[in-house]
């Protein structure tokens, strides 16, 4: 899979909705970066679920950063590709960090249920 061209499929569809459809990630002040080199090394996998993976990472960095960035980046190593997803949202709480990744936990702030990823 070449990541460089997946991620920015992923980016062109995010803010085509960005700038069309969701206007509560469009009434936000945050700067959407896609800072992935095009020479990053391509990867064996899945293509769909890779892309299905970094669309949903991102959506919840913008649904949820209100003012500042979120940014795609990437970087190879010896041992193969590592990728970034960085927002500079609220962050998760301390008391959170032990149920984040089970299904269906909700933080009370936002009320919204699912991976909280």
């Amino acid at each position: 899979v070449n990541v460089c061209a997946l991620i920015g499929q992923v980016f062109s569809t995010l803010n085509r909705a960005r700038n069309s459809l969701n206007q509560l990630i469009k009434r936000k002040e945050v700067a959407f970066l896609n800072t992935v080199p095009a020479s990053l090394p391509t990867v064996e996998a899945d293509a769909a679920r890779l892309y299905k993976l970094f669309y949903h990472l991102v959506e919840n960095a913008l649904k949820f950063t209100i003012r500042g960035h979120v940014r795609i980046d990437g970087r190879a190593s010896p041992t193969g590709v590592t990728m970034v997803v960085e927002d500079s949202g609220s962050g998760v709480a301390d008391d959170k960090y032990e149920t984040i990744f089970n299904a269906f936990v909700s933080m009370e702030a936002t009320g919204h249920r699912g991976l909280g990823l």
